[in-house]
């Protein structure tokens, strides 16, 4: 019988080993142990240990705690490659919530995962159980059994704190950083981070102020349309009529044209966060990832806030639950009166899984008419939000939607155009709900907070810019000698806000 103290040694090394093959299996390739800097060994070797000797103090089986460690190692493998797969974007350890919220919102989440590597990852930790606690005999540790595993967990810290200190800068890109330092350099560079730098947000309305607007004020409306792109940028066989709502209103718009948005396919308060502030999130660091974690605890300046001082009523919609992103307590710091999330939606009409844009009309539409106030409204829609692949839709309909033969490939963007649809008709439906508003003039303003998660289309069609449109519509201004050529010009999103001041 192996010693008890060979044993956890030799499986703490042997584990050590195990994880950087692990790390091999990192989608975009990581580059290899021995070509990353001495600090990215040291603080892999360091968390290794440290974990082993608490796993294997707590559950007297070192078989087991490498095994049960190797799946959890295994897990996070799998939620990086299937982000990056989606999103483009390695997993982060800003991401820390989206653990919670896999549980908690499981149909937004899930499907991106993965059934296939969900299903292996559990199979993974159960075969990992039934052989720890069927063939691993339970080891009580002897007072000289603790004090080995107090020394092992003891020089994972020293491992740590050297590597720490040894660690070089980040660049805040993730995809290089990651490649460069490897998974567990990478997350513990990026938690540093996270903790021990807190920038300053400058917005630049915290200075700006509405133009010199007669009384009335306009009613003012921003919509923050999910996954809203123009997929004639990429198909051509999309039929004309899909989209005559939306084009009918780009000839109304004064100005026009693509927008910038730090977020691809997903991270939609990134968008949010720089339409809101005027506050580019990269400029954040590592804060930028989820800056709604950064500003939770503390009133910041904001465009709501500027239509607040000028007597507006700011109303925030967005009809799912409140907590999602902290929107509960951070609009309220942005400067919205009032938050409708999903609560004010149960009767509502669904179109797909979530509520119908037609549904978010409406209720703009009666809070315009029966406010004797201007508002200012912010509407994050939700119909159009993925998996787009769960569903259902026949052969017939699809390829109604178009004007030649598509492939089953092409599935995900026939779903999409259904949704694409009913957003034109929103964007359309608020056009004239502000030019037939006899009180007030008014202003809107659209735009796509990223475009849609289609793998299998970009992959037929090729990859969008992922740049999104948006359009600015004034009462006021519809005069074509007002309209602006924005085409020469790419926008970035934390400039929109202007526009509506």
């Amino acid at each position: 019988m192996t010693p008890p103290l060979v044993l956890a040694w030799s499986c703490a090394f042997i584990g050590l080993l195990l994880i950087f093959g692990v790390e091999q299996l990192v989608w975009p390739k990581l580059t290899l142990p021995w070509r990353r800097p001495w600090s990215s060994f040291l603080l892999t070797s360091g968390v290794w240990l440290v974990l082993f000797a608490l796993f294997a103090w707590g559950l007297g089986r070192p078989i087991f705690s490498t095994l049960i460690l190797l799946a959890l190692w295994l897990l996070l493998v799998f939620a990086n490659n299937a982000k990056f797969e989606a999103l483009k974007e390695p997993f982060l350890f800003q991401d820390y919530d989206y653990i919670v919220d896999l549980f908690k919102h499981p149909r937004l989440f899930l499907p991106f995962l993965g059934i296939g590597r969900a299903l292996l990852v559990v199979v993974g930790v159960a075969v990992a159980i039934g052989l720890g606690f069927g063939l691993e005999p339970s080891v009580t540790p002897s007072s000289h059994g603790l004090f080995n595993l107090g020394v092992m967990g003891m020089f994972g810290v020293f491992l740590l704190v050297a590597g720490h200190l040894m660690r070089p800068a980040i660049s805040v890109e993730p995809q290089i950083d990651v490649y460069n330092l490897g998974l567990v350099a990478f997350y513990w560079a990026y938690a540093i981070a996270q903790f021990s730098q807190k920038p300053p947000l400058l917005s630049p309305f915290a200075h700006s102020a509405l133009s010199g607007t007669p009384e009335p004020r306009p009613h003012v409306i921003a919509v923050q349309s999910e996954s809203f792109f123009d997929p004639r940028l990429i198909c051509p066989s999309i039929a004309k009529q899909l989209g005559s709502d939306f084009d009918e209103v780009l000839q109304q718009a004064f100005v026009f044209g693509e927008v910038e948005v730090p977020a691809w396919g997903a991270n939609t308060v990134r968008s949010e966060f720089a339409f809101l502030t005027g506050v580019l999130p990269k400029s954040l660091g590592v804060h930028g990832f989820n800056p709604y974690r950064l500003i939770s605890r503390r009133p910041e300046a904001s465009l709501v806030r500027r239509f607040k001082e000028q007597g507006y009523r700011t109303v925030a919609i967005h009809p799912y639950p409140a907590s999602f992103y902290a929107r509960d307590r951070v609009y309220p710091l942005l400067g919205f009166d009032e938050f409708y999330d999903i609560s004010a939606f149960d009767q509502a009409t669904r179109f797909g899984p979530y509520v119908a844009d037609h549904a978010l009309f409406q209720f703009v539409e009666q809070l315009i008419q029966e406010s004797p106030q201007p508002v200012f409204v912010f509407v994050v829609t939700m119909e159009n939000h993925g998996p787009l692949h769960l569903e259902p839709i026949s052969s017939h309909e699809m390829q109604a939607l178009f004007t030649e033969p598509q492939p089953e490939q092409c599935r995900d963007l026939a779903i999409y155009l259904r949704h694409w649809r009913n957003a034109g008709a929103m964007a359309k439906n608020l056009m004239h709900l502000l030019t037939e508003n006899a009180q007030r003039p008014g202003k809107l303003l659209w735009y796509g907070d990223h475009v849609p998660i289609m793998d299998t289309v970009y992959q037929h069609y090729g990859m969008p810019s992922g740049h999104t449109p948006f359009f600015v519509f004034d009462t006021k201004k519809l005069d074509q000698s007002f309209r602006v050529d924005s085409k020469q010009k790419i926008f970035s999103v934390q400039e929109l806000g202007h526009f509506l001041l």
